[in-house]
């Protein structure tokens, strides 16, 4: 009776202990290449909309060196523009609440240096970041969506 008990100890001892702890809001960022799939304002005006086919198909990695590396996607808007190209840096702060992206075209319209938006999700398929700003002369909150396109 006593090896029973003592194997189910052992056993469970072994099990709790090889659980895979949750990856970090870095290791998440990092783990694919992120598509912005919607884009609003005061969650009702589509900014997306205004976006060019050539830009919506682009990709965004973040890289380890915090760099973001943009791909143009099936279609470029410049035959002159390489195919990918390293677009800016990246930054968690705040805990991991908070990014910024200094330089890159993401910040395109809503910023003239870098850009600090607050992370509402991150996991493996989505980041959602939100940003109080003006848009055509109306204060609100920008909201963007990436998808997780590996």
């Amino acid at each position: 009776m006593k090896k029973i008990i003592f194997a189910i100890l052992i056993g469970s001892v072994c099990f709790s202990a090889c659980k895979k702890k949750d990856p970090s809001k870095t290791e998440l960022l990092q783990n694919g290449k992120w598509k912005l799939t919607a884009a609003s304002f005061n969650g009702f005006i589509d900014i997306l909309s205004n976006f060019k086919d050539c830009q919506k198909d682009n990709t965004y990695t973040f890289n380890s060196n915090k760099t973001i590396t943009v791909d143009e996607g099936a279609t470029k808007c410049k035959d002159s523009v390489a195919q990918s190209y390293t677009d800016g840096k990246w930054n968690l702060s705040a805990n991991d609440t908070k990014i910024s992206l200094d330089g890159s075209s993401i910040t395109q319209g809503f910023a003239t240096g870098p850009l600090t938006a607050d992370i509402v999700a991150l996991n493996a398929t989505t980041l959602q970041i939100s940003k109080d700003t003006a848009f055509a002369g109306i204060s609100g909150k920008a909201s963007f969506t990436f998808t997780n396109v590996k």
